[in-house]
């Protein structure tokens, strides 16, 4: 991506780093800030996420149980 142009910047996929960004995502469901034009492939993503709260309140997200479920698209 960084050949092609794009600033890049690597993010640890972690707990801590991914709250924020899933507790706003979460906000802009609910507020319906999130344009997704009822793509079947985001949709069938977004189905197979479960969020993980631990005792501090942060959020990360996880696969349901099934392997061959995807969570992650690529958006542009």
């Amino acid at each position: 991506m960084e050949e092609l142009g794009f600033n890049m910047e690597k993010i640890r996929q972690g707990i801590y780093t991914l709250s924020e960004p899933m507790k706003q995502l979460e906000a802009d469901l609910k507020n319906e800030n999130v344009i997704y034009n009822n793509n079947p492939i985001l949709k069938w993503c977004l189905s197979n996420t479960q969020a993980k709260v631990d005792v501090n309140g942060n959020i990360q997200s996880l696969k349901l149980n099934s392997r061959y479920k995807r969570i992650d698209v690529l958006l542009h």
